[in-house]
């Protein structure tokens, strides 16, 4: 007999080929690299913008890289400034009421009742379903209507949100979880100590293109002479704002130029060595990638940096926020990188990165991204987890 093929989902906020988020890029990521021994479904709203939330892509399905993509409606646009008042007064209350947190949940959103509708009806005919990231009402609403076969791969860093005592209920459902480095799944074990969080670090992968063109990125832009990138959600969470002021204070000391390559949710003025080019479709990307000196990362607040693994495997050093744990965490393993605290050691560490180091940091990278970060094992892993945690026999045949 045939052995059945298990179907698994992936639920997560948003997703097109052109978005950054980290989340999205993971889940279809893993997803289609899993399509060899299993049949991989999304699940994911019609919304792009993560500020509104607005529905801009047809609800329905379409195939991408062998997965299967489920579009659902958003049921209303976020209202911004409802939500962070919600939030200030969220933050100010010593004991929120459980209404009151979903309450900021929902607003929070996205909030599609189709597909939570979806997943109570169709979420049995799934072998296991996946939630990528905590955060989100795709997440809180859904995992409970599936939790018997819910895995949750958290996403979680430290952060005002995952203080809320909501999560320690739904943090409680899934019948597993897997991280994608060893600091996240210390903290989520430190957060939440009294329930069973425990599962392996997998981490995520990344293939590098067949090609990429320094030149043709800087033709296109006008740019010259040396430059830092920033890749991602140009945002004030992301850092963004605290990267530009820290930038334009010690520029004379490094003379680089700073690139910001992504979609936009803060107004960014651009010269003074600073240029916008807005989202970059992913051969853009890797050219942006190719021409750059080095990939910058300000934000505090990650799990695990993709762009870093994909500057990596462009061998380009990489410099983050020391802040950020798992991203500090990640280039002190691979020696591909160095961390700021201040504008000081920021200005100090692009004064440092001359092409000798840089090629340096940048093998370093390289190597590790090749030893931990590479899709077919960490498809490998996940199946293995996927078959302890449910207890699935291999080449199970069909009844």
């Amino acid at each position: 007999m045939t052995a059945r093929r298990r179907r698994i989902a992936f639920v997560v906020c948003r997703y097109a080929p052109a978005t950054y988020g980290g989340a999205e890029r993971y889940a279809h990521g893993l997803a289609a690299a899993l399509a060899d021994r299993l049949d991989t479904e999304l699940l994911t709203t019609t919304a792009l913008d993560y500020m509104t939330w607005s529905n801009a892509i047809a609800p329905g399905a379409e195939v991408i890289d062998r997965v299967t993509i489920r579009r659902f409606n958003v049921d209303a646009e976020r209202d911004v400034p409802r939500f962070d008042r919600l939030s200030r007064r969220l933050v100010r209350t010593r004991r929120p009421t459980l209404a009151a947190q979903e309450r900021w949940m929902g607003a929070q959103g996205p909030l599609s009742l189709d597909l939570l509708r979806y997943l109570a009806a169709e979420g049995a005919s799934y072998d296991a379903v996946v939630f990528v990231g905590y955060l989100y009402a795709t997440t809180y609403f859904g995992l409970p209507l599936v939790a018997d076969r819910a895995l949750l791969v958290p996403l979680a860093h430290d952060e005002w949100p995952i203080r809320f005592p909501m999560w320690d209920r739904m943090f409680g459902l899934p019948r597993g979880f897997a991280y994608n480095t060893s600091e996240e799944r210390a903290f989520v074990e430190r957060r939440f100590s009294s329930v069973d969080v425990a599962g392996p670090v997998i981490g995520a992968g990344v293939a590098a293109p067949a090609a990429a063109d320094r030149m043709r990125f800087r033709a296109r832009y006008g740019i010259e002479g040396r430059f830092a990138l920033y890749l991602g959600r140009v945002d004030r969470s992301k850092g963004c704002a605290e990267l530009l002021r820290t930038f334009r204070r010690t520029r004379a000391r490094h003379g680089r130029s700073l690139v910001l390559a992504g979609e936009r949710q803060m107004d960014v003025r651009g010269g003074d060595g600073v240029i916008v080019t807005g989202p970059l479709d992913e051969v853009t990307k890797w050219d942006a990638i190719a021409a750059s000196d080095l990939l910058v990362l300000p934000s505090r607040y990650e799990s695990l940096s993709l762009v870093a693994l994909e500057a990596w495997t462009m061998g380009k050093p990489v410099l983050a926020n020391a802040r950020a744990a798992a991203v500090a965490g990640q280039i002190a393993r691979s020696g591909g990188g160095l961390t700021y605290a201040n504008d000081r050691e920021f200005a100090g560490a692009l004064a440092s990165l001359d092409a000798a180091r840089s090629a340096d940091y940048g093998t370093r990278g390289r190597a590790f991204v090749e030893e931990h970060y590479r899709w077919p094992a960490i498809a490998a892993r996940f199946t293995a987890h996927l078959e302890a945690v449910f207890g699935w026999e291999r080449d199970q045949p069909e009844s």
